[in-house]
């Protein structure tokens, strides 16, 4: 476990309905968030690459503007939630729920969506060898 603003960061921790905007600056260590309640969280804008955030929930938070490259979302619902504009690039949501999600301007290069609940609510096609699953 990790205080940071005094809020405490850890594996399976409650921080739903909390505005982390500020709190998490940039080139802090953000630890293992697997299975944490971050429900109407606001984390807009703050660096989470090299988190792991399998089967969180992230329902109706804003993680607008974020940086989620190469994070691990597996088994994660992130229902209603705003992911706009946020780097999406190489992260991982294997049969994560993402109904009603946005995720305008999001770059989401190399996403890995096997499994998952796309935004419209539809399930993400089929991958193979040479076309990866897509929402």
């Amino acid at each position: 476990m990790t205080v940071y603003g005094g809020y405490v960061f850890g594996e399976g921790v409650n921080l739903a309905n909390v505005d982390l905007t500020g709190v998490l600056k940039p080139g802090l260590y953000i630890p293992d968030l697997s299975g944490a309640d971050l429900s109407h969280t606001i984390m807009r804008g703050i660096d989470l690459t090299g988190t792991t955030l399998n089967s969180t929930k992230l329902d109706y938070a804003d993680v607008s503007h974020t940086n989620l490259a190469g994070v691990d979302l597996s088994g994660t619902s992130i229902t209603y939630a705003n992911l706009n504009y946020a780097n999406l690039s190489n992260a991982f949501f294997e049969n994560a729920n993402l109904n009603q999600t946005s995720l305008s301007f999001s770059n989401t290069t190399g996403v890995d969506w096997k499994g998952a609940t796309c935004p419209t609510g539809a399930p993400a096609t089929t991958s193979t060898e040479a076309n990866p699953a897509t929402c």
